[in-house]
C-alpha cells in the first residue's frame, strides 16, 4: 500500500525527554509513543514509564506491559490487559510498560461519525437543516396549513434562526477549534439557561426546589464531562462560539414552545424548517462547494447525514415542542439532561463502547435530578 506523501507530510513529530513525559498536555489529533517498536523487537522489554503517566497524554491506545506479559488495551480512560489464557483484567497505576500509543478520544453519535467522515462539519450542520425544510414543505402542502397568525411569526423566526442556523452552525464552528468533550462541560449549562430564560422572558414561575433539583443536574453533568478530560483544549474563540450556541438553543426552545400553545408540535417545527431553506440551502451547498475535495461522501455518509436531517433535525421536534408546552418550557427543558447519558447508552449498545461505574453514578444522580425537579412543580400539566 502506498504511503500518502500528503500525509506524511502533515505529521508533526516531537521528542520528549523521560521527565517531561509527565508534564505534557493532550491535545485533539495528537498521538503520544512511548519507545518504538525497534526497540521492543531488539529485546528492551522493559520500560519506566508507568500506566498512571501514559493515561495523562490520551484514553484510546494500545501497548504492552513489561516483559510482554499481555496486551495492553487503553479504552475510555482505563487500561485493561490481555492475556494469553483470554482473560482481561485492569492494570494498576503504577505498573510500567516498555511500549505504547494513546491517544484522546471522545465518542459522538454514530450517525453524526458517518456524516462529518463524508462532508465538512459546516455542510453536516446546514444540510441537515435542508434536509427538514425540504421534508417540511410537501408536509404543509399536502396538510394544506395556512400562515401562521401574525403574532406568530415573531417566535416561529426566532426559532429557525436558533435551532436551524444558530445551535448547529456555532457549534459545528466551535468543535473544529475543541474536543466534544470540552463542548460538554459548556453545553451541559443549556438545560439551566432554557429555564432561565422561560422565567425571565416567558413568564413561566418555578419553585425554589426546581433550581435546586436543575443546579444538581447540571452541576454532575459538568463533573463528569470534566472528568472525562472537559477542562482542556478551550479558549476564548471556542468557548464564545460555544456560548452563543447555548444561548441560541435555549432561546429558540422558548420561543419554539410559545407557538406550541396555539400551534401543533410538527407544524410548529415545518414551518421553522421551510422558512429556513433560504439560508440553509446557500451555506450548506457554499460549505460542500469549497470542501468536496477535502471529503469523499459514501453511501454510509450520506445515510447519516440523512438519518440526522430526519430525526435530529425535524422529525424529533414533533413531540419535544409539544411536551415543552404542554409541561412548560422550564420544567419540559430538564429533560436535555437525560440526553448526554442516553448517548452514551445507544454508543454502548451500537458501537461496543464500555460504561464505567462513573457514568453509572452519574446517571443516577442526573435521574434523580430530573425527576426531582419534575415533581417539584406547583401546578399540573397543561393538557
Amino acid at each position: 500500500m502506498p504511503i500518502d506523501d500528503g500525509l506524511i507530510g502533515g505529521i508533526h513529530v516531537s521528542r520528549l525527554r523521560r521527565s517531561e513525559a509527565a508534564g505534557d498536555v493532550p491535545h485533539d489529533n495528537e498521538a503520544f509513543q512511548a519507545s518504538t517498536l525497534d526497540a521492543l523487537l531488539r529485546g528492551e522489554l522493559r520500560g519506566d514509564l508507568t500506566i498512571g503517566e501514559l493515561l495523562q497524554h490520551g484514553d484510546l491506545g494500545l501497548g504492552t506491559l513489561n516483559l510482554l506479559d499481555g496486551e495492553l488495551i487503553v479504552v475510555d480512560g482505563e487500561a485493561l490487559v490481555a492475556r494469553v489464557d483470554g482473560t482481561v483484567e485492569r492494570v494498576p497505576d503504577d505498573a510500567q510498560m516498555p511500549f505504547a500509543v494513546v491517544c484522546p478520544f471522545t465518542a459522538e453519535r454514530e450517525c453524526a461519525i458517518r456524516a462529518v467522515e463524508g462532508f465538512d462539519a459546516v455542510t453536516v450542520a446546514a444540510g441537515r437543516g435542508v434536509i427538514a425544510g425540504s421534508l417540511a414543505l410537501p408536509v404543509l402542502l399536502l396538510t394544506r396549513r395556512r400562515w401562521p397568525p401574525r403574532h406568530l411569526w415573531r417566535p416561529l423566526a426566532w426559532t429557525a434562526l436558533g435551532a436551524m442556523l444558530g445551535w448547529p452552525l456555532l457549534l459545528s464552528l466551535a468543535l473544529q477549534y475543541t474536543t466534544s468533550a470540552h463542548a460538554a462541560v459548556i453545553t451541559a449549562v443549556m438545560p439551566l439557561v432554557t429555564a432561565a430564560f422561560a422565567v425571565w422572558f416567558g413568564g413561566e414561575h418555578v419553585t425554589r426546589t426546581f433550581w435546586i433539583a436543575a443546579a444538581l443536574g447540571t452541576v454532575t453533568l459538568v463533573v463528569y464531562a470534566a472528568a472525562r478530560g472537559g477542562l482542556t483544549d478551550g479558549g476564548w474563540l471556542p468557548d464564545t462560539l460555544l456560548i452563543c450556541a447555548v444561548v441560541a438553543s435555549s432561546w429558540s426552545y422558548v420561543q419554539g414552545a410559545a407557538a406550541s400553545r396555539e400551534l401543533p408540535g410538527w407544524e410548529v417545527i415545518s414551518w421553522v424548517s421551510a422558512l429556513s431553506l433560504p439560508f440553509t440551502i446557500p451555506i450548506a451547498a457554499t460549505a460542500w462547494f469549497m470542501t468536496q475535495q477535502d471529503h469523499t461522501a459514501t453511501a454510509s455518509s450520506w445515510t447519516g447525514l440523512i438519518l440526522l436531517g430526519v430525526s435530529s433535525a425535524y422529525v424529533g421536534f414533533f413531540a419535544w415542542y409539544r411536551g415543552l408546552a404542554m409541561a412548560g418550557t422550564a420544567y419540559g427543558g430538564q429533560v436535555q439532561q437525560l440526553q448526554a447519558l442516553l448517548t452514551l447508552l445507544w454508543s454502548a449498545l451500537l458501537l461496543g463502547e464500555v460504561i464505567t461505574w462513573g457514568t453509572v453514578l452519574a446517571a443516577m444522580v442526573v435521574v434523580i435530578a430530573v425527576a426531582w425537579a419534575q415533581r417539584s412543580r406547583s401546578r399540573p400539566l397543561i393538557a
